[in-house]
């Protein structure tokens, strides 16, 4: 774990992502972590409420949603397409 550096936690609020969240909190303090989650019935700001700030933070969407999740990851890092073919 320790050779990443930015983690992306997926379902991060719920119970079993928030523990795991937790944990990373706790044993890696170079890690930063990005909680995903759509916060509906499983998913509770409260299970990380306390650890939220410098390095762990919370990004509500839907990862099923993937003109959302395309355009959160691409604020992320830059993309930059080289292909020659337009596409078809």
């Amino acid at each position: 774990m320790t050779e990443y550096k930015n983690i992306i936690v997926t379902g991060g609020a719920g119970f079993i992502g928030s523990n795991f969240v937790h944990y990373v909190y706790n044993n890696h303090p170079d890690v930063h972590v990005t909680v995903l989650d759509k916060l509906t019935y499983a998913g509770n700001r409260a299970n990380i409420e306390e650890i939220l700030g410098d390095r762990v933070e919370l990004v509500v969407g839907d990862i099923a949603d993937a003109h959302w999740l395309i355009n959160w990851l691409l604020r992320l890092m830059p993309l930059f397409t080289m292909r020659a073919e337009k596409p078809q």
